[in-house]
């Protein structure tokens, strides 16, 4: 009874953060109170939920390390011009005729950079859903063809914190599970490219107009040295170094071109690194491209991962989705595995509205896997609760494509890529 209780409390505080745009982080929060409680109605010691709360750390450990440093990157990035740039470039050489394909396509190219929805969409789709608006393009399409896009590289770039996760979880090693990803991703990303082509074809037939992006390109100056600190992420991943040491060298890089070709400021580098980049813009189209990033926008990033976290800890100890777990075993009985993970994924991620506490609780839920085949568990992690919250427009995975465009929740509808990625995963695990 008392599972049943707190799980309905802790349901409603979420609801409730959603409703009142509240920070998730408060529901979050309460919800590490009332497991707490329970851990010590069963009996545990504050010894026994100190232990706890460490070994929930000690898993995101790596993974906090990680979004820090995607914090300063995403200002580094701007204030080297390196995302101006690919943002102004990409946008440039749209083909007015496969507006939607170019959609999808320039957002995973920005996607396998950035290692982050968020960063793609605040950046990069920001300006495709500005010449959607400006040139009468579907902004239900646009949007769902960027936040397909913008997916894409949060699992299977080499900067991707969501893949840092999972392999923490696992136990895998980064590259290895990359190369597993690629043969899966393969076949929905064409899927995904083809159908984005012909709704292009049959509606998409507007011209670009590049004057939106001509304030963009007087803001800082442009030439290829700005794209250095993307193509350094790329050749030393060749080289099998660490994610970490890939951010460190793109962030020093960036740091030398922003002082030393851009000519900003050593305070205006310290302040952009923490509290994100602040430059006066022309237009609100510009501002959101070059402004923006810093450790500050990870902050409640890194709160929600750390406290679930430290969920992860406690359940392990005081099993408490044994409830959840037994229904679970039922349904496998009559429905089989996978079709069951994939109704847990996506329970989880409407209840929950972050992807991290999604992937942490299966991964506690189906535990057993790991000790079974962690590899292929691995996959399962990936390529289901990674994708299916970004499926929920209320999830953070989304909702912030949804907030920053203005647009509709049904705009979640031309969400291929996950939907198409998980039938198609379903028939490669079956082969």
């Amino acid at each position: 009874m008392r599972f049943f209780i707190i799980g309905a409390i802790f349901i409603g505080a979420l609801i409730t953060s959603v409703l009142f745009s509240l920070p998730i982080s408060l529901a979050l929060f309460l919800g590490l109170i009332l497991f707490t409680y329970d851990a010590i109605k069963k009996g545990f010691k504050i010894s026994d939920l100190s232990k706890m709360y460490k070994n929930g750390f000690k898993l995101v450990a790596n993974l906090v390390i990680i979004f820090s440093l995607i914090g300063f990157i995403t200002a580094a990035w701007r204030l080297s011009g390196t995302i101006p740039y690919l943002v102004y470039y990409g946008a440039k050489f749209i083909n007015k005729n496969l507006f939607y394909l170019f959609c999808f396509l320039l957002t995973i190219g920005m996607s396998l950079l950035l290692g982050s929805v968020n960063g793609t969409i605040t950046t990069m789709g920001v300006v495709l859903i500005s010449l959607a608006r400006a040139n009468g393009a579907d902004l239900l399409i646009s949007t769902g063809a960027i936040l397909s896009g913008s997916i894409f590289g949060d699992r299977i770039s080499p900067v991707s914190s969501s893949a840092v996760l999972v392999g923490s979880l696992t136990q895998t090693k980064l590259i290895e599970n990359r190369k597993a990803m690629a043969r899966t991703t393969l076949v929905p990303t064409l899927i995904s490219a083809i159908i984005f082509l012909l709704l292009s074809l049959f509606g998409s037939k507007n011209e670009v107009d590049i004057n939106l992006l001509r304030d963009l390109k007087s803001q800082l100056n442009f030439s290829l040295i700005c794209i250095l600190p993307a193509l350094i992420i790329f050749i030393l991943a060749a080289f099998k170094l660490s994610t970490r040491k890939l951010l460190l060298a793109s962030c020093a890089v960036s740091i030398i071109i922003a002082i030393v070709y851009q000519g900003f400021s050593a305070k205006d580098l310290v302040v952009g690194l923490i509290k994100g980049v602040q430059v006066p813009a022309n237009t609100e189209a510009v501002a959101r491209v070059v402004n923006g990033g810093g450790i500050f926008s990870m902050l409640s990033t890194i709160v929600n991962v750390i406290i679930s976290a430290i969920y992860f800890g406690i359940f392990e100890q005081t099993e408490f989705l044994k409830p959840l777990e037994k229904i679970a075993k039922t349904l496998e009985g009559h429905f089989g595995y996978y079709p069951v993970f994939v109704l847990m994924a996506l329970i989880f991620s409407i209840i929950f509205c972050t992807q991290s506490i999604v992937v942490i609780l299966l991964a506690q839920m189906y535990r057993e896997k790991l000790t079974a085949d962690r590899q292929s568990f691995m996959l399962d992690l990936e390529n289901i609760p990674i994708l299916v919250p970004s499926l929920i427009p209320w999830n953070m995975a989304a909702n912030v494509a949804f907030t920053v465009f203005e647009v509709s929740y049904k705009a979640v509808i031309y969400n291929l890529f996950p939907l198409i990625m998980v039938i198609c995963y379903g028939f490669y695990r079956k082969k």
